[in-house]
């Protein structure tokens, strides 16, 4: 028998704007934001209680390691904030202030511990 876990994600103590790394897949119409870079393991858990925006959560620290946003223009997160500032980061080389406005907004409509 599999055994559930219960995830308590916690806000990221720092963010290194360089290291944040944005992706969007048109096919899935899914914007991916890693706060940490590529290559970090996460599992999705709800970050609201409409359950299209998902916390990329590190399973053994509980620490928030990135943002899933399943349905990016459909659900017209692309038009609203704070995620349309996180949807202008895909493809670009954005500066740092951008990037922590962006993290800062979604932790003030997002929050967590």
């Amino acid at each position: 028998m599999t055994e559930l876990r219960t995830f308590h994600p916690r806000r990221p103590t720092t963010i290194d704007p360089t290291r944040v790394v944005a992706r969007y897949d048109a096919p899935s119409d899914t914007l991916l934001v890693h706060f940490t870079g590529t290559g970090r393991p996460g599992v999705s858990v709800p970050a609201d209680v409409v359950g299209d925006a998902l916390w990329r959560v590190d399973p053994e620290t509980d620490e928030i390691v990135g943002l899933q946003l399943e349905g990016f223009r459909h659900a017209g997160y692309d038009r609203r904030a704070p995620y349309a500032a996180l949807g202008a980061l895909v493809g670009s080389t954005p500066q740092a202030l951008a990037v922590e406005s962006a993290l800062a907004a979604l932790f003030r409509a997002l929050p967590v511990e």
